[in-house]
């Protein structure tokens, strides 16, 4: 699931529509694609604590989503910590059970604005190393 912009020129302005749209995998392994949730108009500030507030065109604003901060691991702290807390991961257990099944949406919006905040933070740095 994810989110798809539509573009287009409108009385000289441009203007983003959005929507979630569903890829399922079928018979014969085609992936097919589906509108879910058609969400209109919407623009994206950022807010200075690290969050996003969504504003309809009409100025009326959607809940703000806070970011929170994960802390990073290597490859050796985490085989640590699995093993200290008795995970083991293998080809099995790290393996998607997804067969295509309708996905829970919340999750899904979650993680489109993780990876969108991801993306404009190395964008950020990358503008940052350019300039100097």
């Amino acid at each position: 699931m994810f989110l798809r912009p539509t573009i287009r020129k409108k009385d000289g302005k441009e203007h983003c529509y959005w929507s979630i749209v569903e890829s399922r995998r079928v018979a014969g392994g085609r992936v097919v694609q589906r509108h879910v949730l058609y969400l209109g108009e919407i623009t994206i500030d950022t807010l200075p604590g690290g969050g996003w507030r969504f504003l309809h065109p009409d100025g009326r604003h959607f809940e703000v989503i806070r970011c929170t901060h994960t802390v990073s691991y290597d490859g050796e702290e985490l085989e640590s910590t699995h093993a200290e807390l008795g995970i083991s991961i293998d080809s099995d257990t790290a393996a998607t059970r997804w067969r295509g099944e309708r996905m829970d949406y919340d999750l899904g919006v979650w993680v489109l604005c993780n990876q969108a905040n991801r993306a404009r933070e190395v964008q950020d740095v990358s503008a940052e190393t350019f300039d100097a």
